[in-house]
């Protein structure tokens, strides 16, 4: 299973070094992973009660947005193309993890 939707959106909740926000890259990703968590068959991970329940508890988590560690910055593009890659995997693809654009937000 995926390893960790929340760890996509911390990832993504990061310091901004200009271009989109840290704060809009995790807003922009909570849709397509909360559709594909509880739109995706035998998905083991779901958060919260229901699709709108995910989507408000994962959206309160952007406002623990932190900086990149270890001197890296944030790559605004890799987060934008972020959620439109979530959004193209198949659910086998989804559970199998989370894409490069996802994994790759602090550089």
């Amino acid at each position: 299973m995926k390893k960790l939707v929340l760890a996509a959106l911390s990832s993504v909740a990061l310091s901004a070094c200009g271009g989109l926000s840290p704060q809009a890259a995790c807003e922009n990703l909570v849709d397509p992973t909360c559709e594909k968590m509880w739109n995706c068959p035998g998905a083991v991970l779901k958060v919260g009660s229901d699709l709108a329940s995910c989507k408000t508890q994962y959206k309160s988590l952007c406002a623990l947005a932190t900086s990149c560690n270890d001197g890296k910055t944030f790559d605004s593009s890799a987060a934008s193309a972020c959620p439109n890659d979530i959004k193209a995997q198949t659910c086998e693809q989804y559970a199998s993890g989370e894409p490069t654009s996802c994994q790759n937000v602090c550089k």
